[in-house]
């Protein structure tokens, strides 16, 4: 299975809707009810989708950015913040609370070097 944008294929390392269909539905029933649970929270659509983003190049995912990048576009996002984010910290981009979700994000993505440090 390859995903498929308007330049450039972006080949699936493992195709888990064909090989284990219920774990991607488990999978995709997690990602609805994260989703909820964020909208309930009140966090802003954008911020949730560039806190994705940043998990996913924190990850190495390229099918998850390509995914997520369309998702924030079609929601608003602009293409400066999305290209910012691998160097969030240093661009004026995003406000104080962006910058904190995403630097959780990055605590808690990068769980195994860091252990979520009490200040993030």
């Amino acid at each position: 299975m390859t995903v498929t944008n308007e330049t450039t294929q972006i080949p699936v390392r493992l195709d888990f809707d064909g090989l284990a269909a219920g774990f991607a539905r488990a999978m995709a029933h997690l990602d609805q009810a994260a989703t909820k649970e964020l909208d309930k929270a009140a966090i802003d659509p954008r911020l949730r989708e560039l806190i994705r983003i940043r998990a996913s190049q924190l990850n190495g995912c390229a099918y998850c950015i390509d995914m997520h990048t369309k998702d924030a576009r079609a929601i608003g996002e602009t293409e400066q913040r999305i290209y910012g984010l691998a160097a969030w910290a240093e661009t004026p981009y995003f406000t104080a609370r962006e910058s904190a979700a995403l630097a959780f994000t990055e605590a808690v993505t990068l769980l195994a070097d860091t252990h979520v440090p009490d200040e993030a």
